[in-house]
C-alpha cells in the first residue's frame, strides 16, 4: 500500500513537471506520503510540490515542510538548478518556515562547487531575494556572491544588481567594495533602469546606512532621472524612495521641482498606498526643509492620507502609528479626526507599544495641544514602570508633554527626574535640556495658579545645563522672524531704527529692532503708541517682543508669533510653543496681544495693518473702558514731529541707497 502511494506521488509530480500540476491532487498525496518516500523526490519534484501548496493558498503541515527542507539539503549535494531552488525557497518563505542554516550552507556549497558557472545573473538575483526572505545570513555565501558581482558587474543588468543589493540590505550585510562597484556601474546606466529597481536600490542604501561622496553623486543622478520618470512610479515604489532619501538625510539636496513633482504624483495615486507606504510618505515629508510650512498641495495630500489612514487604522503596527502621528505633528498639520482615530487604535494596542514609541506619541499630541483622552493615562501607566529603559530625550519629552497638557504632577515630575539624574551628560541634547526646563516652568506656574505646595526641582547639575540651554533659546531664537518680505532692505531699516527707538519711553538698554519686524514698529509709531522693544523679564526666562506703554496697563505686550507656532493648515491652531508662552507670561501677570502671521498677511498695505493693530489694541483695552484714540490723543505738534522723523529717516535711507549704487 505504501509502495503504491509512493509511486502514485512520483507519477503525479512527474506529470506536474511536464504538463502543469493539479494542486489539490499533489497536496493530498504529499500530505499522506510517508517520510521516507518524500526523501526520494528530486529537486524539481520538491519545487513543484511546494508550488502546489502555494497555488492553493493552503498551509502545509509542519511535518511536510520539515521533510521537504531536509530533502532539499540532501539533493543540493548532487544537483543544482537555480530556478527550482529559488521556487522552493520562496515557497518556504511564503509559509513562514524557518529554513535551517545547513540548507543555506548547502546552497553556498553548490554554488562554490560550480563556480557560479551554472547560474545566470538573473537567476542569482532572484535566488538572493529568496534567501533574504528566509532571513538567514551566511557570511561565506554573501562574500562569494559579492566577489562574483565585483568581478562580473558589467554582465549584470540594473534589475539584478538592485535585487542583490536589496538582499544584502535585508540580511544586514555590508560589503563596501561591492556597493562602490555597483554604484559606479549604475551611475551611467540609470536611463535603462526601471523605476521599481531604482527605488529598491535607493532603499538598500538607506537600510545599510551607506552614504558617502559617491553615494551623494549617485542619489543626485537618481533624483534627476526620477523627475523624468515620475509618472511611471507605482505608489509604493515612490513612497519607499521618499523614505530612503529622508533616511539618508538627502532631502535637503533634492531639487524643489522633484519634491513638487513627487507630491503631485502622490496626490493622484494616494489611494493605492498601504499603511506602511502612508507612513513612509508623511515621515519623508516631515524630514524635508518644508516641515511646518507646507504648501497647499502638500496640505491636500496630507488630508487625503489622513482619510485613507483612518479607513485602514487596524492595519498599522504600533511603530507605524507612532511614526504617523509624529510626522503629522512635525508637519504641524491639524486633523482632529485622525488624531482621535490614532488615539482609539493605540488604546486597543497600548500594551504592544515600546516606551519610546509612547513617548513620541504623547509628545506629538502635546505639540499639537490635543489631549488624547483616556489614552494619556494608559500611556503614562505603561511608561512609568519602564522609565529606566528610556533615553534622556524620551524622558524629557514625557515631562514636557505632560506640562503642556497640564497633567504634570509633582509626583510624576519627581519620578522622571530621579531617572534623569542617572543619565550621563552625553545622553542629553540641548533640545532635551530645553524641554526639561520648560516642563519645570509649566509645573511651577500651574501649582502657583492653584496655590499648591512647592515641588522638587530638576536635579542641580541638570538644571544648570537646562537653564543655560533655555536662555540660549530665548536670546538666539531659532525661528527667524517672518516679516522679511515686507521690508525693502536691511540698510533702509538701519536708518529707520534710530527713529523707532527714540519713541520708546524706556531708558533701559535697548536692543535694536530686528530688521524683519520693521513694519510692525512703524505701524505702532503711526498709531502714536509708545513702546519698548524686546524686553527680557527679570527672571531671564521670558521675553516680550514689544511692551506697550499704556496708562493703567503696566504689563501689556505684543508677541509676534512666527508660522512655526501655528498649525500649517486652517484653522491655524496655536501650537504648544505659543500656548505655553502665553500661559507662562499670564502667570507673571502679563496680558499679551498675539500677532499671528496668517492674520497679519491678510492686511497687505501699511494702512490696513495699522487699522488691524488698532483693533487689537482696542480689544485689549475694553476692560478698562479706554480706547486707543483717547490714550494717544497727544498734541498736533507731537504728531507732526513723529511724521517728520519718519519722513527724514526714509529720505536718508533712499539717499544712502542712491549713493551706494553710484
Amino acid at each position: 500500500m505504501l509502495r503504491q502511494r509512493s509511486s502514485r506521488l512520483a507519477a503525479l509530480l512527474a506529470g506536474a513537471v511536464n504538463a502543469g500540476w493539479a494542486a489539490a491532487a499533489v497536496r493530498e498525496q504529499l500530505n499522506t506520503a510517508p517520510g521516507d518516500k518524500v526523501q526520494e523526490l528530486t529537486l524539481q519534484q520538491l519545487s513543484v510540490a511546494l508550488s502546489a501548496y502555494v497555488a492553493s493558498s493552503m498551509q502545509p503541515p509542519a511535518r511536510v515542510l520539515q521533510q521537504v527542507s531536509q530533502r532539499l539539503e540532501q539533493v543540493l549535494h548532487k544537483e543544482f538548478n537555480a530556478d527550482d531552488i529559488t521556487t522552493a525557497l520562496n515557497s518556504l518563505a511564503f509559509f513562514g518556515h524557518q529554513a535551517s542554516e545547513t540548507l543555506i550552507e548547502a546552497i553556498r556549497a553548490s554554488l562554490a562547487r560550480t563556480y557560479f558557472a551554472e547560474i545566470t545573473p538573473v537567476q542569482l538575483g532572484t535566488l538572493m531575494l529568496a534567501i533574504a526572505e528566509l532571513g538567514h545570513r551566511n557570511h561565506k555565501l554573501l562574500s562569494a556572491v559579492a566577489r562574483e558581482v565585483v568581478d562580473r558587474v558589467d554582465d549584470f543588468g540594473p534589475v539584478e544588481l538592485s535585487e542583490i543589493m536589496w538582499s544584502f540590505a535585508v540580511l544586514g550585510h555590508r560589503h563596501e567594495r561591492m556597493v562602490d562597484v555597483v554604484t559606479q556601474s549604475l551611475l551611467f546606466r540609470l536611463s535603462d533602469m526601471p523605476v521599481a529597481s531604482m527605488s529598491q536600490l535607493v532603499c538598500a542604501f538607506a537600510v545599510l546606512k551607506h552614504k558617502d561622496a559617491v553615494t551623494d553623486v549617485f542619489l543626485d543622478a537618481v533624483s534627476d532621472e526620477a523627475l523624468k520618470k515620475v509618472e511611471a512610479f507605482e505608489a509604493g515604489d515612490m513612497a519607499n524612495m521618499m523614505w530612503a532619501y529622508a533616511s539618508l538625510g538627502h532631502w535637503s539636496y533634492v531639487d524643489a521641482d522633484l519634491i513638487s513633482a513627487v507630491t503631485a504624483r502622490m496626490l493622484r495615486v494616494h489611494k493605492e498606498l498601504n499603511a506602511s507606504s502612508m507612513v513612509n510618505v508623511v515621515w519623508a515629508l516631515a524630514k524635508t526643509d518644508y516641515a511646518g510650512n507646507a504648501n497647499r498641495r502638500t496640505r491636500t495630500l496630507l488630508d487625503n492620507i489622513a482619510k485613507s489612514a483612518m479607513s485602514q487604522m487596524e492595519c498599522f503596527t504600533p511603530e507605524q502609528l507612532s511614526r504617523l502621528l509624529w510626522a503629522f505633528s512635525t508637519l504641524h498639520h491639524w486633523h482632529e479626526e485622525l488624531y482621535d482615530a490614532v488615539a482609539a487604535e493605540t488604546l486597543l494596542q497600548v500594551n504592544s507599544f515600546l516606551p519610546c514609541h509612547l513617548a513620541d506619541m504623547v509628545s506629538a499630541y502635546a505639540h499639537m495641544v490635543h489631549h488624547p483622552g483616556p489614552l494619556l493615562d494608559q500611556m503614562t501607566h505603561r511608561i512609568l514602570p519602564k522609565l529606566d529603559t528610556m533615553d534622556a530625550g524620551a524622558l524629557c519629552s514625557v515631562l514636557w508633554a505632560h506640562g503642556v497638557l497640564q497633567t504634570l504632577t509633582p509626583d510624576l515630575f519627581d519620578k522622571v527626574c530621579q531617572t534623569l539624574e542617572t543619565k550621563s551628560l552625553g545622553e542629553f541634547k540641548p533640545h532635551d535640556f530645553e524641554r526639561a526646563f520648560h516642563a519645570e516652568l509649566l509645573l511651577e506656574a500651574d501649582l502657583e495658579s492653584k496655590k499648591r505646595e512647592d515641588f522638587r526641582k530638576l536635579p542641580k547639575w541638570i538644571r544648570q545645563y537646562a537653564y543655560r540651554a533655555w536662555q540660549d533659546r530665548i536670546y538666539f531664537d531659532r525661528n527667524v522672524t517672518w516679516f522679511q518680505q515686507e521690508v525693502v532692505s536691511d540698510q533702509m531699516f538701519c536708518h529707520l531704527s534710530g527713529s523707532l527707538v527714540s519713541y520708546s519711553t524706556s531708558t533701559s538698554t535697548q536692543s535694536l529692532p530686528k530688521p524683519l519686524t520693521g513694519v510692525t514698529y512703524m505701524s505702532l509709531i503711526e498709531l502714536g503708541v509708545n513702546f519698548e522693544l524686546e524686553k527680557f523679564l527679570a527672571d531671564g526666562c521670558h521675553t516680550v517682543d514689544i511692551v506697550l506703554r499704556i496708562p493703567g496697563k503696566p504689563r501689556l505686550g505684543i508677541n509676534m508669533d512666527p508660522p512655526q507656532r501655528f498649525s500649517s493648515n486652517r484653522p491655524y491652531r496655536p501650537l504648544a510653543e505659543a500656548v505655553c508662552q502665553r500661559r507662562l507670561l499670564a502667570a507673571q501677570g502679563w496680558e499679551m496681544i498675539t500677532l499671528p502671521q496668517h492674520e497679519w498677511r491678510r492686511n497687505v498695505s501699511q494702512k490696513e495693518r495699522a487699522v488691524y493693530l488698532e483693533k487689537l489694541l482696542d480689544c485689549s483695552l475694553e476692560d478698562s473702558h479706554d480706547s486707543l484714540k483717547r490714550i494717544t490723543n497727544d498734541s498736533d505738534a507731537s504728531a507732526a514731529c513723529r511724521k517728520a522723523a519718519l519722513q527724514a529717516a526714509a529720505a536718508a535711507a533712499r539717499a544712502a541707497q542712491l549713493q551706494e549704487h553710484g
